[in-house]
């Protein structure tokens, strides 16, 4: 249930587009095995954090943490530096003037 005039993100209603939170607020592509490229989409300045961590929950590194205006944005990962193995990337965004909280957290393997 969500408050009047709040979207209600346990059913992934998305308040900066039409459609679903994961269809629309984020975009995610993942490209050749060692450099992954992470593409999102923002309809309102936000802040966004963009980390990737470890099996372990260790950060590895972050990507993004700034606010950023309206528009698509696409980060690389350069992973050469670190073994193979099971990682995970998190992005959020924020923005408190209008509610939005948005997290994503998503499992990736990098071979070599």
């Amino acid at each position: 249930m969500s408050l009047p005039g709040k979207p209600d993100w346990r059913n992934n209603e998305c308040p900066c587009f039409e459609g679903s939170a994961e269809d629309v607020c984020t975009r995610t592509e993942l490209s050749e095995p060692v450099q992954s490229e992470y593409s999102y989409q923002l309809a309102v300045n936000s802040f966004v954090t963009l980390n990737i961590y470890d099996i372990l929950g260790r950060e590895i590194t972050t990507l993004v943490n700034k606010t950023m205006t309206t528009g698509t944005y696409t980060v690389e990962w350069d992973g050469t530096n670190e073994p193979s193995g099971v990682y995970f990337y998190q992005l959020r965004i924020r923005n408190e003037e209008l509610g939005i909280e948005y997290d994503q957290t998503r499992k990736m393997v990098l071979l070599k």
